[in-house]
């Protein structure tokens, strides 16, 4: 089964943000995502750190459904 969810939804950062916290190029990043690269071993750990960091952030925010409600409110505010 193929998850839907991409890496830029869960982490929110663009693609020159994570090639620069990944300490690699933006195109390096860009070939991986499409299956054509691989990168380095160091990045690929510092990526999966960085997906169990996000994941223990949505695992709290299912425990605290109140932080959801004042996000939302906050993105209202600056939508407007």
């Amino acid at each position: 089964m193929k998850d839907t969810t991409t890496i830029k939804n869960r982490t929110g950062l663009s693609q020159e943000e994570m090639a620069m916290l990944l300490r690699i190029s933006e195109s390096q990043w860009s070939m991986y995502k499409s299956g054509k690269r691989d990168i380095p071993l160091a990045a690929k750990q510092q990526l999966a750190d960085l997906l169990v960091f996000v994941q223990k952030l949505d695992k709290k925010a299912e425990d605290f459904p109140h932080i959801k409600i004042q996000e939302a409110r906050r993105e209202k505010v600056f939508e407007q």
